[in-house]
């Protein structure tokens, strides 16, 4: 299933000595509010209103990391509402390291296992 890509950042990064392509996409959130926020805490038709007029943004984030241009791995989460991307991006003690950190680490993981299940393989 595929989603409306809002905006895409690409960031070079580097893991245990090995070069990652990091793909940011901000996507739409297919959860309503409504799921994910409590009416009586949050005002649910303000934030509805602030999302129409830009003062806030409701996504989904979802990191990829590339080695040598192959996807080896990924972190995502949803139901963001920050009052930009750049905010998630920005934010200290933000969600945005742990994602990177986890695609990251996922990669080289999947990475290590691929090459060791080539090396077993029979040529």
């Amino acid at each position: 299933m595929s989603y409306y890509v809002y905006e895409t950042r690409t960031f070079e990064e580097t893991y245990k000595g090995v070069p990652m392509t990091l793909k940011l996409t901000f996507e739409k959130e297919p959860l309503p509010l409504e799921d994910t926020f409590d009416n009586d805490i949050d005002n649910i038709q303000q934030l509805y209103h602030d999302i129409d007029s830009g003062e806030l943004v409701y996504f989904c984030a979802v990191m990829k990391a590339y080695i040598n241009g192959v996807e080896f791995g990924w972190d995502s989460l949803g139901a963001c509402l920050y009052k930009s991307f750049d905010e998630f991006v920005n934010e200290e003690d933000g969600y945005f390291p742990d994602m990177k950190q986890c695609a990251m680490e996922y990669a080289y993981n999947n990475a290590l296992e691929t090459c060791k299940v080539l090396k077993e393989s029979p040529a």
